[in-house]
């Protein structure tokens, strides 16, 4: 119970990163690139699920759940990197960035919700081995959707960081 209090904790933060104007969430981003080249975007960009801002978390746009990739730029940039230029996402971001973003984004609150599920249930595996039982399927899913998760986000930033301008 105490490693899946642990986990939990951990992945509130991978889904509330950048949220706030306090620590530690405002100092939390999954990557920074130099963007000063492209068409539209900020001299440095981070990404978060729900902002794309500035150096510390400064400058940010509008708050929105999984924003395309490529919205850090204007549409149809000059000196972007083509792998990550596309026509989804007002002609922002590729077709491969724009899905493996987004259904990063929903596999981690499905990995939430059963996390949560596990969380509450653990309290049943105390009273008998059904319960117990219950509680270990319930926590191989959360597992499974969790593991989908970062193998997603790790095809998103690994190809990005190999670009020489980001320095992650």
């Amino acid at each position: 119970m105490i490693f899946l209090s642990g986990s939990l904790v951990m992945l509130w933060f991978i889904i509330l990163s950048g949220l706030t104007s306090t620590s530690p969430l405002r100092q939390t981003h999954f990557l920074q690139a130099d963007t000063s080249d492209i068409t539209g975007a900020r001299p440095i960009s981070q990404w978060t699920y729900f902002f794309i801002c500035g150096p510390d978390n400064t400058d940010c746009g509008p708050a929105h759940p999984a924003l395309p990739f490529g919205s850090a730029w204007s549409s149809n940039p000059s000196k972007a990197p083509e792998e990550l230029v596309g026509h989804y996402g007002s002609g922002t971001t590729s077709f491969t960035y724009w899905y493996m973003w987004r259904f990063g984004w929903v596999f981690f609150l499905i990995a939430l919700f059963f996390e949560v599920l596990t969380f509450f249930s653990g309290f049943l595996a105390c009273c008998s081995r059904l319960g117990s039982a219950i509680s270990g399927l319930i926590a191989l899913t959360a597992l499974l959707f969790y593991t989908v998760a970062v193998s997603l986000m790790t095809y998103v930033f690994v190809p990005i960081l190999s670009i020489p301008s980001c320095d992650g």
